[in-house]
């Protein structure tokens, strides 16, 4: 369980780290930001929720890693809704994944 969340970690991190080195551009950040975040938090949703089921430690790292990121980037909190909105896309992927994706034993 430690070793799943690690890793969810590590992507997490990783995404905001590319997402801040793209967000240099204003056309490329509304992009990332508005379509390609979401999606592959979506995506990490659905694979952390096959994987390990749901997990509130993730979504609360989800937010609380946004918060460098939003004030690097930004200088200010007005972006932080974002970060609730990936959690909560995130969220929704993990109940997907936990309840349709995993595999039924028998």
């Amino acid at each position: 369980m430690l070793k799943n969340r690690v890793i969810a970690l590590i992507l997490i991190v990783g995404l905001y780290l590319i997402f801040s080195c793209v967000a240099v551009d204003r056309s490329l950040f509304f992009f990332g930001i508005l379509i390609i975040n979401p999606i592959a938090f979506l995506i990490g949703g659905l694979l952390y929720g096959k994987v390990q089921g749901f997990d509130w430690l993730i979504l609360g790292l989800v937010i609380v890693l946004f918060i460098p990121v939003s004030l690097n980037l930004f200088a200010g909190w007005g972006i932080m809704s974002f970060a609730g909105i990936y959690a909560v896309i995130m969220g929704l992927g993990m109940v997907i994944g936990n309840k349709f994706l995993k595999k039924k034993e028998v």
